[in-house]
C-alpha cells in the first residue's frame, strides 16, 4: 500500500498564482485598526461627557481601506426620549468639530440604556 501517490505533473496541483504576504499591506491594515480604536476611545470619553457616567462603546465590523472605517455602537444611559435626542445632537455636533473623530468617517449608533438598568460604570477617564 502507498499513501503517497506517484509524483504529479508540475501544474496540475499548484495554484496559478502563489500569494505572499505584502507586509506593506498588513502594516496599513494594523494602522487603520489603531486609529479606529483611538476613535473609539475618543467617543467614549466625549459621550461621557455628554450623557454621563456610564456610557459603553464598541467598534463593530472589520476596519476597511475605503472612506467608511467602522461603525460605533454607544450605549448610553436613556432617560426621555426628548432628552435623549438633545444630547445625541450635542455629542453629534461636537465629534464632527473634534479633531480625532474628524479624521476618521465613522457611524454612531445609539443604543439607550433604561434608567431601571443604568449601573454608572468607571468613566474612561477614571481608567487612565
Amino acid at each position: 500500500m502507498t499513501l503517497l501517490p506517484e509524483r504529479p505533473e508540475v501544474g496540475s496541483w499548484m495554484p496559478d498564482a502563489v500569494r505572499v504576504p505584502d507586509p506593506e499591506h498588513e502594516r496599513e491594515r494594523r494602522l487603520r485598526r489603531w486609529k479606529a480604536r483611538t476613535a473609539q476611545w475618543r467617543a467614549l470619553e466625549l459621550a461621557e461627557e455628554v450623557f454621563g457616567p456610564g456610557v459603553e462603546a464598541s467598534l463593530e465590523g472589520d476596519i476597511g481601506p475605503d472612506p467608511f472605517r467602522g461603525l460605533v455602537r454607544l450605549a448610553v444611559p436613556f432617560d426621555g426620549l426628548e432628552r435623549h435626542r438633545r444630547r445625541e445632537g450635542i455629542f453629534t455636533e461636537s465629534a464632527g468639530r473634534d479633531v480625532v473623530l474628524r479624521e476618521l468617517p465613522l457611524v454612531f449608533v445609539f443604543e439607550p440604556i433604561p434608567a431601571e438598568r443604568h449601573r454608572p460604570s468607571p468613566s474612561a477617564a477614571e481608567c487612565r
